[in-house]
């Protein structure tokens, strides 16, 4: 709304000129709080810790320790054939490395699940695509590529015969 406008609202009718300006400023709020909550997740910290081959501790610049789950991936559990190959191979990536951290939401342990990127290159398809992670098809189909090529290629944990989705394995241990 330019200025004469306002002047004139102002002078016929002040109702309307309150409530042009209550909108603007509830707007303006809104738009504050929006811009603020896309900050919010975006996080650069330092990789800290490799849990396993799809969880990392990132610590930010104020100190503050973040558990992280890489999102779209699900790597072979500890215990679970290529467990401990895929924990080195991301540990080779970033360990100690800077990172952005995309967050895309919380688990259910309230880690946030996130992309995380390492001078702009995509970590979580990189475990994908070397055959250390499956495409976590439960929840995102964004590696689906990545896994096929790795499958075909025969990389990483592809280059057994007897390959067992992480989630069927937790499933598994949880009935023995």
């Amino acid at each position: 709304m330019k200025f004469n406008q306002i002047i004139r609202l102002m002078n016929k009718s002040p109702k309307q000129l309150l409530l042009v300006l209550i909108l603007g400023v509830i707007s303006a709020y809104t738009l504050s709080l929006s811009q603020q909550k896309a900050q919010e997740h975006i996080i650069q910290g330092i990789v800290i810790k490799i849990i396993d081959g799809d969880t990392i501790d990132v610590l930010d610049s104020s100190q503050t320790k973040h558990r992280i789950r890489l999102y779209g991936i699900d790597a072979p559990e500890k215990s679970q054939a290529y467990g401990k190959k895929a924990k080195e191979f991301l540990a080779s990536l970033i360990a100690g490395k800077e990172v952005k951290v995309i967050s895309k939401g919380k688990d259910r342990y309230q880690r946030s699940i996130a992309l995380i990127l390492f001078n702009d290159k995509d970590i979580n398809s990189a475990m994908v695509a070397n055959g250390y992670a499956h495409a976590y098809t439960e929840y995102s189909k964004d590696y689906i590529i990545q896994e096929a090529d790795a499958k075909s290629f025969k990389l990483g944990l592809w280059a057994d015969d007897k390959v067992i989705k992480p989630s069927e394995f937790r499933k598994k241990k949880i009935k023995e």
